[in-house]
């Protein structure tokens, strides 16, 4: 049981008559305490009969108390964790965050520019092509053209080995919303995103200069190779995607393994060596023999 001290003032008698083993208490005789046996008023009592000392006021607890430091060191650790979280979480926030895309248009953030009808998985793979091909400044700005203009990314069983193609359309003065990108969609189940986010640059690098008009074709300076293509075109597609490439992964490229990985550390090799080597790469990329057209 606890037990509480305080401070008393004296203890009175009940009457001058009252004696405590035969000798009359004074006022200068010391008060004694009786021992109480028993609970409540059943109880049998020992010793003088009292009155119920008078208890003085509890004091104020003193500012050092247990209270007072308990309170202290809720305060203390209070402050700790508000200091913890404003340290932690904007980083935590920041770590679980993808890289955003260079600041450009900035207005086309949750929208991608994709056909109707997609199956869910295609859908979601689309997506993320998209998403990573704005991870550079160029890419934003394509991805842009795209979206503002309309334009349909969709998939679709293509000739050959052709992975990718584009068809830009103009219906109406200033309207390119029946332009389409469309990916080879047998290969898809295996295409690698970053494969992905380049040819989606390549393919509209090419709607971008049919509606800026600098596509050859408006100046009627095509250089068409056997195979059909047009050189001016291919080389300014193949510019882009290699430049992209090496915005990402830098100068050495990936290193892949896959095929369309090597293509464009390749590409990128050659893109590297100059303007001259370049044309004659795309050129005999793009010759009879290669039907990989994009």
């Amino acid at each position: 049981m606890a037990v509480r001290s305080a401070r008393v003032g004296p203890l009175a008698p009940l009457g001058a008559r009252e004696r405590h083993n035969g000798r009359r208490p004074t006022a200068t005789s010391a008060p004694v305490v009786g021992h109480l046996s028993g609970a409540g008023t059943g109880g049998r009592q020992h010793g003088p009969r009292y009155r119920r000392p008078l208890v003085a006021p509890e004091e104020p607890a003193a500012t050092g108390g247990i209270g007072s430091r308990v309170a202290g060191w809720a305060t203390v650790a209070l402050l700790v964790v508000l200091v913890v979280l404003a340290l932690v979480v904007p980083r935590a926030a920041a770590d679980a965050t993808v890289t955003p895309p260079p600041p450009g248009v900035g207005t086309n953030s949750g929208r991608f520019p994709l056909c109707d009808g997609l199956e869910p998985g295609v859908r979601t793979q689309l997506r993320e092509g998209l998403a990573l091909m704005r991870r550079t400044a160029e890419g934003e700005r394509l991805f842009a053209v795209l979206l503002d203009r309309r334009v349909c990314v969709g998939v679709a069983p293509l000739p050959g080995r052709t992975l990718a193609r584009a068809q830009a359309r103009e219906t109406a003065p200033g309207d390119w919303s029946t332009s389409t990108v469309i990916i080879d969609a047998p290969r898809m189940p295996w295409l690698e995103v970053d494969v992905l986010a380049a040819t989606l640059v390549h393919e509209a690098a090419h709607i971008d200069r049919a509606i800026s008009g600098t596509h050859c074709a408006a100046t009627r300076s095509c250089t068409v190779l056997p195979s059909g293509a047009r050189l001016e075109e291919e080389i300014a597609a193949h510019a882009a995607e290699a430049t992209w490439w090496r915005e990402v992964y830098g100068d050495d490229g990936k290193g892949a393994a896959r095929p369309e990985g090597g293509n464009l550390d390749e590409l990128l090799a050659a893109y590297l060596r100059g303007d001259d080597a370049f044309r004659d790469y795309v050129a005999a990329w793009r010759g009879p023999d290669h039907d990989d057209a994009r």
